[in-house]
């Protein structure tokens, strides 16, 4: 979802959902991220999403956390 989520865009979990505004504040999207149970809502403008992202994506390139999806997802289906 990280990956994937551009401005205009949305995605929906089974208890989450995101989207990315394609409407700019201060000339930048901003990206929403929502718990369906209770509507709390996390916004992220452009560059704090790009940050998440990209920590994301180096932590689960990590050789101790790949291991472990890669067990999960033998285990369990795609994660």
């Amino acid at each position: 979802m990280l990956r994937q989520l551009g401005p205009g865009q949305t995605w929906g979990g089974v208890y989450f959902s995101a989207s990315g505004d394609a409407t700019e504040t201060k000339g930048q999207p901003l990206f929403h991220f929502s718990r369906r149970r209770d509507h709390v809502l996390f916004t992220f403008s452009a560059a704090d999403w790009r940050c998440l992202k990209e920590s994301f994506s180096a932590v689960l390139e990590r050789p101790e956390i790949r291991s472990v999806l890669d067990h999960l997802s033998l285990e369990y289906g795609e994660i």
